[in-house]
């Protein structure tokens, strides 16, 4: 694997429960690291850290009371979206602090199961504004190349370079989940148990926030086979960055050819490993 020189590249990507995103994550590393001779870190949200797993945990696990009762809200959660968006954003912060932003200084390509779009289309969904949960996200970025010591370059450019919204119907997302289930028992966490309507409008915030930055959000139909999705997704980034296969590389199987605009054009919405 060669080394990279100079800051490295940091790409998302994001989408509701069920659309692949972990697996979409490994494949991409494989075929970067493969085909391109590109090192990556590999990472997700809530997460990638030590703090932020055991926010991840916090978040994910089922909510009960001291007497042993289930906690819920009206959303079936156990607490609302502004609290879940200040924990989120702790465990960003630490993660951005003490892994990624590291790891680009180092000219690493880190690649992110989710990031901030999440925090923005989930706990919006979940009743919090737009707008705050923005100022938390700027609050979470700030001076956290200064934190962790590293040039004023990168303290300034911690955005992604690329994000992909692998976009899936509430529908489809969730006989996923039964069919997850059907092969083995897996307890849905506090995100998975929320209903169809509920993310009917995580979706919609999705699609209007990579239509709010078509310079660096692309948008994908998840409901593909694994490996076209995975095609397309590489095809994006082999535009994105001009990238060229690497001379040791074997050539990649003919890949789809889709259009590389940055949106691909999905149904209108209505307005692995276990993912939130």
């Amino acid at each position: 694997m060669e080394s990279q020189c100079g800051r490295g590249k940091f790409i998302v990507i994001d989408g509701i429960d069920g659309a692949g995103k972990s697996l979409q994550t490994r494949l991409l590393q494989e075929r970067l690291e493969s085909r391109y001779a590109i090192s990556c870190l590999p990472t997700r949200e809530p997460g990638g850290s030590p703090l932020g797993e055991k926010i991840r945990s916090l978040l994910l696990q089922e909510d009960v009371t001291a007497d042993g009762t289930e906690d819920v809200t009206a959303d079936g959660t156990g607490v609302d979206a502004i609290t879940e968006a200040l924990l989120f954003n702790a465990a960003r912060r630490d993660h951005l602090h003490r892994v990624i932003a590291p790891a680009l200084d180092k000219g690493l390509w880190v690649l992110c199961d989710r990031f901030a779009f999440s925090s923005f289309a989930y706990q919006g969904a979940g009743g919090a504004s737009l707008d705050l949960l923005k100022s938390l996200h700027r609050i979470a970025l700030s001076d956290i190349g200064l934190a962790a010591g590293l040039s004023s370059d990168l303290a300034s450019s911690l955005e992604p370079d690329l994000g992909i919204v692998l976009d899936l119907s509430p529908e489809l997302a969730m006989q996923r989940f039964a069919s997850k289930r059907g092969e083995a028992y897996v307890k849905p966490d506090n995100f998975e148990r929320r209903d169809s309507q509920f993310f009917s409008k995580v979706r919609a915030i999705f699609l209007q926030q990579a239509r709010s930055e078509p310079n660096i959000w692309s948008v994908i139909d998840a409901s593909e086979t694994v490996e076209l999705v995975a095609d397309r997704i590489e095809q994006q980034v082999v535009s994105s960055f001009s990238l060229e296969l690497h001379h040791s590389a074997a050539p990649p199987e003919v890949l789809q050819e889709v259009p590389l605009s940055p949106i691909v054009r999905t149904a209108s919405p209505p307005a692995n490993e276990r993912e939130r």
